[in-house]
């Protein structure tokens, strides 16, 4: 099994660096073999120790790499389990459950970068495998939607009914009409109220909150989408719509039990700027947006390009289309010394134990992007390079 960054180096037509689980981390001279001989860094570097922290629910497939050194797989006992020792480079892959399809994710770090790293989908929790579902039902009085339990539901009528799949448990509800009032109904026992949600009169709801965005160094027209989590549940997308003004929940209805999040999109054909930020009452409303990238060529699970990239983690990624399957690749300034192509590919497996067949992806040219992100105070900043037949806008309400 081979999953590979290679990289045309600056100033060299055949400098070459290789990542994957058959392909070495690689500064070669000229040569027709795509993976030369790996340089062995642990003659020169200092050993460190490497803390993998889960943030979520674990993934359901854990291993890192040490150089060139075998993959080792992890099994996951507990947080003071997952220590390893580096000399260098060295990379974390992990398998995450997504109910119906897998992600893949690959983080490329040397010792420089710290001594924790987090895999990216391990972030996002796991499939509810194992998890009993309730059907519930409810009704609002006025076009608008309802948010529950992750899920979205519209209504475009006056006095429409709702129908859906929960997970059991207790879950907060939001009714967001389309005059933007709020009714919030927090932690629901469903199961205590015959599964039915109490009638949601519209008319009693709270006005939303305006965040006004003035926008440097973006192209095109921006998008702006306010979404926001709950620490009892996730909630999903609060509003979704085009132009400089966005929406949060007001304090009152948010309290002290809801994280919100707004991201501001700003996109002209494949090129995205986003901002990311929590909602507070001190939100930042000047924006400077990330440099846009340049052009990027797209085709067999490569990306390349050809000019410098903004300083900031790198990230290819992209999706199989015959299973659904995931993978993303991301690497630190570090571990990538001026690459300028990322190839992503993951043929079965042969040298990983337990390493299943269906976790395999192959990233077609039209579901491939390549972005680069940092950090500034609370807003995270990113600039994305789309596939061509990936670029999509942001849907307006």
């Amino acid at each position: 099994m081979q999953i590979a960054l290679r990289a045309r180096m600056r100033n060299s037509v055949c400098g070459v660096v290789a990542v994957g689980l058959a392909a070495g981390v690689s500064l070669g001279a000229c040569t027709n073999d795509p993976y030369p001989p790996p340089l062995d860094e642990t003659d020169s570097r200092p050993a460190s120790q490497i803390s993998i922290v889960i943030d979520d629910v674990p993934p359901i497939f854990l291993a890192y790499r040490d150089g060139e050194s075998p993959w080792q797989v992890v099994v996951f006992t507990s947080q003071a389990s997952l220590h390893f020792t580096a000399h260098g480079s060295y990379r974390v892959l992990a398998v995450c459950d997504r109910r119906d399809h897998f992600e893949i994710a690959i983080s490329g770090r040397t010792s420089e970068d710290g001594a924790t790293i987090s895999p990216s989908c391990a972030s996002i929790a796991a499939a509810t495998a194992g998890h009993r579902f309730v059907n519930t039902s409810g009704s609002m009085s006025a076009p608008g939607r309802v948010l529950i339990d992750g899920k979205t539901v519209d209504g475009s009528v006056s006095n429409w009914e709702f129908h859906l799949a929960v997970t059991k448990g207790m879950h907060d509800l939001l009714a967001i009409s389309n005059d933007d009032k709020v009714v919030m109904r927090p932690a629901l026992d469903l199961e205590n109220l015959d599964n039915a949600v109490p009638a949601i009169d519209a008319s009693t709801g709270t006005p939303l909150r305006a965040l006004d965005f003035a926008i440097a160094n973006g192209v095109g027209d921006p998008s702006v989408s306010v979404s926001f989590v709950s620490k009892l549940d996730g909630l999903g997308v609060l509003d979704s719509r085009s132009g400089s003004t966005g929406v949060a929940l007001p304090d009152a209805v948010a309290g002290t039990e809801l994280t919100q999040t707004v991201e501001v999109t700003v996109q002209s054909g494949t090129t995205q700027q986003t901002a990311i930020q929590p909602v507070t009452a001190a939100v930042t409303t000047n924006l400077q947006m990330l440099p846009t990238l340049p052009d990027a060529e797209f085709g067999d699970g490569v990306v390349a390009w050809s000019d410098s990239l903004p300083d900031g983690l790198v990230r290819a990624d992209g999706t199989d289309p015959s299973n659904g399957n995931a993978i993303h690749f991301d690497a630190s300034a570090s571990f990538l010394r001026g690459a300028t192509q990322l190839s992503l590919h993951l043929p079965p497996p042969d040298d990983i134990s337990d390493f299943q067949d269906d976790f395999v992806t192959e990233a077609t040219s039209d579901s491939m992007s390549l972005s680069v992100q940092r950090t500034d105070g609370d807003v995270t900043l990113r600039s994305t390079r789309l596939s061509s037949s990936s670029s999509k806008t942001r849907g307006s309400r």
